[in-house]
């Protein structure tokens, strides 16, 4: 008799299991047609987000922006929430930023110290939330000749400076790029000029050995001189593949190979060697 009820509460319990999972299937079909009704196959998106660019260096200024389609501006909810995180998906920032009243927004923020690599963030409106990414870079480049660091700023639009390095002998700046679209640099005048008689002179550049003439100045200090070039990728006619290339920026004029303290040196133990060894010599009487 026990046996026998154990068997119908366990026949019972298997039904209630079967009638929920119908139910529940049901139920969902019925909101997913709710959905489809009043919104069609997909529901519209609510936030449109993006930044001004791609790829940030150092301290540049990074402006997330986007817009809350108006037929889903609730009056009195006038914030979007920021999330930014690091690559370490670590909370670096969070920010409310208000909706002007055609539903878009701003956010500008400077990055003064983080981790190179890509960066996310997240805007949220009431019960939606959109996320995407950048690339933020930590600068300026740093290049390291005979125990002296020079910075090197630069910005780009987008892709990477792999490598810098200068060529004491042909008096030039060597960059080692991979997908820059656009590449604005400043070059510290006590590592590389142009000039002749006092006066500045162009530079000469090239890409992959080809002299090219795709650059400009844009500004110039007795400190720096800054270039911005547009390197020649293969959607332009004549151009070559985008991917890694060398910019090779010439002047008339580089650092020293060696420091000028360091030539002193070498001068004067040759001069010491020299009396050394040819002392009695120099000083023997008649």
């Amino acid at each position: 008799m026990l046996v026998r009820r154990s068997k119908n509460l366990a026949n019972a319990g298997l039904l209630t299991t079967c009638s929920l999972f119908i139910f529940g299937l049901l139920l969902s079909s019925t909101l997913f047609h709710v959905i489809e009704s009043a919104y069609g196959t997909i529901p519209p998106e609510v936030l449109h987000v993006s930044t001004d660019k791609r790829v940030y260096v150092g301290d540049e200024t990074i402006t997330i922006s986007g817009k809350v389609e108006p037929e889903w501006l609730v009056n009195g909810d006038n914030q979007v929430h920021i999330l930014i995180r690091d690559p370490d998906r670590q909370e670096y920032n969070t920010r409310d930023a208000e909706l002007r009243e055609d539903g878009t927004f701003s956010y500008s923020f400077v990055i003064e110290s983080g981790i190179s690599g890509y960066w996310d963030y997240l805007v949220g409106y009431r019960f939606d939330g959109v996320g995407s990414d950048f690339i933020y870079i930590d600068g300026p480049y740093e290049l390291e000749i005979d125990e002296a660091t020079y910075e090197i700023p630069y910005i780009v639009d987008e892709g990477t400076v792999e490598n810098i390095q200068l060529d004491s002998g042909n008096k030039s700046l060597i960059i080692v790029a991979n997908s820059v679209s656009l590449l604005t640099i400043d070059l510290p005048r006590e590592l590389i000029d142009a000039t002749e008689n006092g006066d500045d002179e162009r530079f000469v550049v090239l890409f992959n050995g080809r002299q090219t003439t795709q650059f400009h100045e844009i500004n110039s200090t007795d400190i720096t001189r800054t270039l911005e070039i547009d390197p020649p990728c293969s959607s332009w006619e004549g151009g070559f593949p985008c991917g890694d290339y060398e910019i090779r920026i010439v002047g008339t004029q580089v650092i020293p190979e060696f420091p000028l303290a360091l030539v002193i040196m070498i001068i004067a133990a040759s001069m010491g060697l020299a009396a050394i060894r040819f002392g009695p010599t120099l000083f023997k009487g008649d």
